[in-house]
Parts: structure tokens; C-alpha cells; sequence
């Protein structure tokens, strides 16, 4: 809720037998969401339960397995996708895989399903989206150009001024030491747009890291990250804004 707008974990199905029976995962262990929405909807959680559509900021999609055990997607989920845009709501159908086998397969299998059902939705138009391009054509979002971050030093107080607001409440803080380990702190947050971080013994002491790491998300998705070098004193800055 801090940093991530886009959340493909419902997977929400009504739980068969075979599944209940697989008590290593039965009762919702490993992503509960039987209490989510069965629907190819994109919902707002709730604060107490983010099984229930609510006030959070963070948008979450569905997305069912591609031929697993569990919560697999299924032809009828495919025309359950069908029938939802062809009553004119704007849809995401999307699924994934979680382990090693050969994606070819199981995809060419859900690409058939798609092609044979979608000669009974003829209306229906759709086309295949990376995830965050496809909540923001459904939602839709309005389009805007990535954060840009202003960072400076005043002594072992590193200062981060953005151009606009994020979609968050702060950025995403993490260092590298010297000796190879990483870290995350939260940020002194003065602003909308304006954060700090003190870099002493009560944190940790700056000559001891090789690199720092901010990154954020604006409300568009759009992502900038950036990675300040602490022997070069060299900033790199890369964004994400546009579909490949």
C-alpha cells in the first residue's frame, strides 16, 4: 500500500474437493482470497480485510494459475471473461505461472480456449497487455510523465524533492554496504513532496555503503528509480513509462 498500485493476487475460485482435500494449501493457505471476488474485477481492499473491496488506495486484480493444482484458469473462466465484456464492462482476464515447467504448452492450451470462444463473442474486442498497461486502459487512469527526483546532501542528511506527488506516501529507501548487505528504512517525511534520511549512529554511517536505491510509483504506474553511486558521487536515474 506504500509503494505498489497494481496487485494481480486475487485468486479468488470456488474451491473444489480435490482442493480441499490438499491440505497443504486447503483453507486458503498460500494466498487466501476465497473471500474475494469470483469476477474479473479490479477492486480497491479494504483496510481490515483486503479480501473486500474498500477505501485503500491500491488496485487489485485476479489472476488465476496457468495449469496448477489450485485456482488454475479454465474455459470457463476464459468465457466468464467473455461474457463480462460482452455485457460492455471493460475486463481483465489474467493468469500466470508459479514454477519451472515449459510455458509453451500450457499457454497454447489457454490461447485456444481464447480463439475457439471468442467466435461466440464477435462484439467482443481484446488484446494481450502487460500487466500494468492493462489496469490502466480498464480502469482507465489518466496519463501523466514519471516522478522526477531532486536529491541532495546536507552532511549525512540525504534530502529527496519530487516534482509532483506519488501515489505513495514516500519512497522506496534501500542502501548497499561495502561488505555486501542491503537495507531498508522508512523516510522523515516533511511534505507531499519533500523527504529526508540521516545518515549517522543511529542508523547507520554513510562511509559504510557503496550505493543508496529510491524508487516510487506515481498514480499512472509510471516507475523512476534511481541509484546513487557513493564513491563516484554519480547519480543514475531510470524510468518506466510505456508499453514494449
Amino acid at each position: 500500500e506504500q509503494w505498489i498500485p497494481f496487485d494481480y493476487s486475487n485468486q479468488a475460485v470456488d474451491e473444489t474437493e480435490a482442493e480441499k482435500n490438499q491440505f497443504d494449501i486447503s483453507r486458503g493457505r498460500f494466498g487466501d482470497f476465497r473471500r474475494a471476488p469470483k469476477e474479473w474485477i479490479v477492486y480497491n481492499p479494504d483496510y481490515f480485510d483486503y479480501q473486500k473491496q474498500g477505501a485503500m488506495k491500491r488496485y487489485v486484480a485476479r489472476c488465476l494459475y496457468l495449469n496448477g493444482r489450485i485456482r488454475a484458469i479454465t474455459a470457463k473462466e476464459v468465457e466468464r471473461a467473455f461474457m463480462r465484456a460482452d455485457s460492455g464492462k471493460s475486463t481483465i482476464m489474467s493468469f500466470m505461472s508459479h514454477d519451472t515447467r515449459d510455458l509453451v504448452p500450457n499457454m497454447n492450451i489457454v490461447n485456444k480456449w481464447i480463439k475457439e470462444i471468442a467466435l461466440k463473442y464477435p462484439e467482443v474486442k481484446f488484446r494481450h497487455s502487460n500487466a500494468v498497461d492493462a489496469i490502466r486502459k480498464v480502469l482507465p487512469l489518466k496519463e501523466e510523465e514519471p516522478a522526477q527526483f531532486d536529491i541532495n546532501w546536507k552532511g549525512p542528511r540525504l534530502e529527496i524533492s519530487s516534482n509532483k506527488e506519488l501515489w505513495g506516501p514516500q519512497p522506496y529507501l534501500c542502501f548497499k554496504t561495502w561488505d555486501f548487505n542491503y537495507y531498508h528504512d522508512n523516510l522523515d517525511k516533511h511534505d507531499e513532496t519533500f523527504w529526508s534520511y540521516t545518515f549517522d549512529y543511529n542508523t547507520i554511517d554513510m562511509r559504510a555503503l557503496s550505493h543508496i536505491g529510491i524508487a516510487t510509483n506515481d498514480n499512472f504506474g509510471n516507475t523512476t528509480v534511481c541509484r546513487l553511486d557513493m564513491e563516484t558521487k554519480k547519480t543514475d536515474t531510470a524510468f518506466r513509462n510505456k508499453a514494449d
